[in-house]
């Protein structure tokens, strides 16, 4: 992996994020896993060919605890350390 874009992305979701590398290649479970202090979870991501690269729709940051009812002060804290 060579790098991620955008680098930055809004925590209320719907940002397309591309992995961009050489040795990418297309699989039948294409995923992204996205990690932070508390834990982490999967995307499902879709092989782009004439880009090379793995493409996926990052949800609202919410979705990293399981749900809409998360506090605000474990959303800001999120933010703070990095996803």
């Amino acid at each position: 992996m060579k790098r991620v874009e955008p680098e930055y992305i809004s925590s209320e979701g719907g940002t397309n994020l591309a992995v961009i590398g050489d040795g990418l290649f297309d699989s039948s479970s294409n995923k992204i896993k996205i990690f932070t202090s508390k834990g982490q979870r999967e995307l499902e991501a879709i092989w782009d060919s004439d880009s090379k690269t793995i493409n996926t729709r990052i949800p609202p940051l919410t979705w990293l605890f399981g749900g809409d009812d998360v506090s605000k002060e474990l959303v800001e804290e999120t933010k703070e350390e990095g996803v």
